[in-house]
């Protein structure tokens, strides 16, 4: 777990947000709920930027983190028909998990009082159920690879939450390039984790918009003033895109 300390933000919200999250009936028939380590790492970077108090970052952190959960878990719910009855069973407590992560945020936040946190985020939502629908409706499109369509919808989807709390919080310079960095980061994690688990390659196209995208970030991070920061970010932007480029050496051997 990586902690960020500056004058403004120091907290750590995994411990935190494992123990909010644990229901013990859901915890028994389907396990522990994973908290997005990569999410949360990127998301505490951010706030440390951010001219918010400690407590407010650890409430816009937390909820953030629990409405991904909310996300991820839906992710696994199965659309087989033909599942046995233990099967659907799961696949019901799945749905539930989801909801009930998603109805932590709105718990948290409407308990601090941070009504106009649930309309931000919750517009962040539909934005990425809209692209989630066009991503799947077009899945078959990309059996030959991810093209610059679906990466540019890939980075959308994963970045929605935090690109969202980047328009409620920054209104300097810094806005821009902050959504920069949370689409290039989170995008490469999404399509990294696409290209491990359901085998995608990405074409011609696609890689256009990677190699575009990693430009962008470098840029952007360069202007960070908190160096601790800005030297984490770009040595995760490195990490990341080197993944890339050793699977696609991989590919073509």
């Amino acid at each position: 777990m990586t902690s960020i300390h500056t004058d403004r933000v120091q907290f750590e919200l995994t411990d935190f947000i494992t123990q909010l999250a644990d229901e013990p009936y859901l915890t028994k028939i389907i396990g522990k709920p994973p908290v997005p380590v990569f999410f949360v790492r990127v998301l505490e970077y951010m706030l440390a930027t951010f001219e918010i108090s400690k407590e407010r970052a650890q409430i816009y952190g937390t909820a953030a983190t629990l409405l991904q959960m909310g996300l991820d878990t839906h992710e696994k719910v199965s659309n087989d028909s033909s599942l046995s009855s233990e099967a659907l069973r799961q696949r019901q407590l799945y749905i539930l998990a989801g909801d009930y992560y998603s109805g932590l945020f709105y718990h948290l936040l409407a308990k601090n009082n941070e009504i106009e946190g649930v309309h931000c985020l919750g517009q962040a939502i539909a934005r990425i159920n809209e692209a989630k629908m066009i991503f799947y409706d077009q899945k078959s499109d990309w059996i030959d690879g991810l093209d610059d369509h679906a990466c540019r919808l890939l980075q959308n989807i994963s970045s929605g939450i935090l690109t969202a709390l980047v328009d409620f919080f920054c209104h300097s310079q810094l806005k821009d390039q902050w959504k920069q960095i949370i689409c290039g980061l989170l995008g490469f994690e999404e399509i990294l984790r696409l290209q491990s688990e359901e085998h995608y390659q990405i074409t011609a196209t696609g890689w256009s918009v990677l190699t575009l995208t990693w430009q962008r970030c470098h840029e952007a991070m360069s202007i960070i003033s908190n160096l601790e920061v800005r030297n984490e970010l770009l040595s995760i932007l490195m990490n990341r895109f080197s993944m890339f480029q050793e699977a696609e050496t991989g590919e073509s051997e």
